[in-house]
């Protein structure tokens, strides 16, 4: 039984979602994401690795969410309140995106309406990511350079510096990969 899950797992992990991108299914583990709006100044929000037994922050990353708080403003409004569930996290992300701007480190959460009743536009190409090359280097030109804090702007995902996402990744693999992200503010 225990090696037709790891066999399960190795082969989540070999999985493709694009070209050129690996992926794998997030294996279900003990953590959880919440990312916790700043009304004062959404590119100064937090992005949260927590626990799921006992809530306690294991990690707590600055992160930032689009550029207006509308979060009916389809890429650009800041990430609807609820509860996503993280479809997949990959490394060396470079499939299709619709403007070309994601790439390397991401984690691919659900689409969602913008309000809590389920209606109003319908935010889609959801990620937690940073802005870096498919190889999760950082390159010379937009949007695979990190600048500084302008760059905690977006379009609508949840955006990291790259070293706190390589650092997400790294202590998710250690303490499980969290299979979902509760948007809170």
């Amino acid at each position: 039984m225990r090696n037709a899950a790891v066999l399960g797992c190795v082969a989540a992990l070999a999985a493709v979602v694009g070209p050129g991108a690996r992926a794998a299914e997030p294996v279900a583990g003990g953590t959880q994401l919440r990312f916790e709006k700043n009304h004062a100044d959404q590119t100064d929000s937090r992005l949260l690795l927590v626990d799921r037994r006992t809530g306690q922050v294991l990690k707590s990353y600055r992160a930032g969410s689009g550029t207006t708080q509308d979060a009916c403003a389809s890429s650009r409004g800041w990430l609807p309140d609820g509860t996503y569930r993280v479809r997949f996290h990959a490394t060396d992300y470079n499939a299709h995106n619709p403007r070309g701007r994601i790439f390397g480190y991401v984690l691919r959460i659900d689409d969602k309406r913008c309000r809590p009743d389920g209606t109003g536009t319908k935010r889609t190409e959801l990620f937690v990511h940073s802005e870096m090359k498919p190889d999760g280097t950082q390159g010379t030109t937009e949007p695979q350079r990190w600048d500084g804090p302008s760059d905690y702007r977006s379009e609508g995902c949840v955006k990291l510096r790259p070293q706190d996402i390589k650092d997400l990744f790294t202590t998710a693999s250690r303490t499980g990969w969290p299979t979902t992200l509760d948007v809170v503010g």
